[in-house]
């Protein structure tokens, strides 16, 4: 019988640091249902508050976020001609 004091899984996870290269790009919280990203840099906040199915998905993402070319949250998505 598991006590009332024992871990899940769930607790037993803890929030971990997402790195893309040289920048940190936010933590990632776990949660019911996967983690929640917190971005820690302005590059990175369209992720934030994001709920990702793992940390491996988060992480990918903010990777994803960093590439060349990838647009920022301040650039609009149409630029008038």
């Amino acid at each position: 019988m598991k006590s009332l004091t024992d871990p899940t899984p769930h607790d037993r996870m803890t929030a971990r640091v997402i790195e893309v290269g040289e920048t940190t790009a936010g933590i990632a919280v776990p949660e019911h249902g996967g983690v929640r990203f917190y971005s820690s840099e302005r590059g990175f906040d369209t992720l934030d508050g994001t709920l990702f199915r793992s940390f491996e998905q988060a992480t990918r993402a903010a990777r994803e976020r960093s590439r060349p070319g990838a647009r920022s949250a301040r650039q609009p998505l149409l630029q008038a001609v």
